[in-house]
């Protein structure tokens, strides 16, 4: 069974009304958990161990983990790439009573201690007192600010009056063009996190480490993401009614981050993502956009169907012989004019939306007969590439990849050993799949796994 970790929640106890409530920051903390129980201690050295982080392992895994609360990222890191095996989860243990012990031995009193550098026989300088960047001579600064991307340029203008005068103020709306634009990374997509406690989308440009922060409306502070693609994110909120046969319904937004664009579809009946996928077609705000939800709990398979922002879902119901079992962290692909889906277990399912004659024209079908390429794995993803429909097979925490490429004639998925001139880009709420635009990028396939 496949575990990962997507969230971790903190909560404080308030002794006056008995209550928990929830942490949102922890600049000044760092927690250490493992199996049985939790240690919590001051973060004194930042630049190794960081606050406002949780730090874990995993059973029978020897890297370390530290999930960041504030952006809900996940960093992995081998701190003991030579251990022996077979390896368990192993423990933490707190030194910080032998760590005071041995400072008051050596008559340290916790203050910085000054290094000092050796520069010649007799001759000591402080570290402190090294050159540092603004020593070098203005025409070479200048030079170094004409390279930097926006969010560089604008920090570095910031920190003194002299740097300002380097680093003149810029029109970047007007700026960006010709000769004088920066060269963006725009070949590889954009890390986006959905940072609900603050309440913004950030968006972190992987080659330059640049972030940018759109701020999130009021309306859509309370759903959850689902599904990205073209630009679009589609995300789903769920609210209460009068109704006591059906007291929740679940409603389905999209939200373009950069034109502010929200598209609002009518609320149908309480929907569990955990065993749902979502997806679209084109842009939802064409005309010819259709929206599809599929769900499948035991052997029953639920379809809910929307063209061009109709008033009212199409519904309808499909039985297969087995549990499908449709994942939540994964999600459909459009191609050949049909969606495809596949299963938690490595089931392929299609959704044709011409053909039949019941069902406004609609049908879903289990290929039962295209088994699963791989028997174990951790997680399974679509991805639409070049025309080609892929499967790629990932083992916990990227262990192992492999490719297949579906044959939509025979109905098999055969091995892919090659992507050609073709990069992948794979997270749980979005695949992407483009021509590689430097020779360095081709044959990869990228996950948004930060690591240290």
């Amino acid at each position: 069974m496949y575990i990962d970790v997507f969230g971790i929640e903190i909560f404080k106890l308030d002794l006056t009304s008995v209550t928990w409530e929830r942490v949102e920051s922890a600049k000044d903390r760092v927690f250490f958990l493992c199996s049985n129980y939790a240690i919590l201690c001051p973060a004194i050295c930042t630049d190794q161990v960081g606050g406002t982080c949780v730090y874990f392992t995993r059973c029978e895994d020897k890297n370390l983990y530290a999930y960041n609360i504030e952006d809900g990222s996940v960093s992995v890191s081998l701190p003991c790439p030579n251990l022996s095996t077979p390896w368990k989860s192993p423990i933490w243990k707190s030194c910080a009573h032998q760590w005071k012990k041995q400072q008051k031995q050596e008559g340290g009193s916790g203050e910085e201690r000054k290094e000092l550098v050796d520069i010649g026989e007799d001759e000591k300088i402080e570290a402190k007192e090294r050159l540092n960047l603004l020593d070098l001579p203005s025409d070479i600064l200048k030079s170094i600010c004409r390279l930097l991307m926006p969010v560089d340029y604008i920090k570095f203008r910031v920190v003194s009056t002299m740097t300002r005068q380097l680093a003149p103020h810029i029109e970047w709306r007007t700026s960006m063009s010709g000769l004088d634009q920066r060269h963006y990374s725009l070949s590889s997509p954009w890390l986006l996190n959905f940072e609900r406690n603050f309440g913004v989308f950030s968006f972190v440009d992987p080659y330059h480490n640049d972030k940018y922060l759109v701020r999130i409306p009021k309306s859509l502070e309370n759903v959850t993401l689902c599904y990205c693609k073209d630009g679009w994110l589609l995300m789903c909120q769920w609210s209460k009614t009068t109704d006591p046969e059906d007291p929740y319904q679940s409603r389905l937004i999209f939200f373009n981050p950069f034109t502010k664009e929200t598209i609002i579809y009518p609320p149908f009946h309480y929907l569990m993502l955990d065993f749902s996928q979502l997806g679209f077609s084109s842009s939802p705000s064409s005309s010819n956009c259709v929206v599809v939800v599929v769900s499948c709990i035991t052997t029953t398979v639920s379809i809910r169907i929307s063209r061009s922002r109709e008033e009212q879902w199409s519904y309808f119901e499909s039985e297969s012989n087995s549990n499908f079992g449709l994942g939540f962290m994964s999600y459909p692909i459009f191609a050949h004019g049909a969606f495809y889906f596949m299963s938690r277990n490595g089931g392929l399912g299609v959704l044709k939306l011409e053909g039949s004659d019941d069902n406004n024209g609609c049908s879903f079908e289990i290929l039962e007969n295209t088994k699963s390429p791989c028997k174990t794995f951790g997680r399974n993803f679509l991805v639409e590439c070049d025309g080609e429909i892929l499967s790629v097979f990932i083992a916990d925490f990227g262990k192992w990849v492999e490719v297949f490429k579906f044959n939509i004639i025979r109905l098999v998925w055969e091995r892919v050993h090659s992507l050609g001139n073709h990069t992948s880009y794979i997270s749980h709420s979005s695949t992407l799949s483009t021509e590689a635009k430097a020779p360095e990028m081709e044959e990869k396939i990228y996950l948004p796994r930060f690591c240290e």
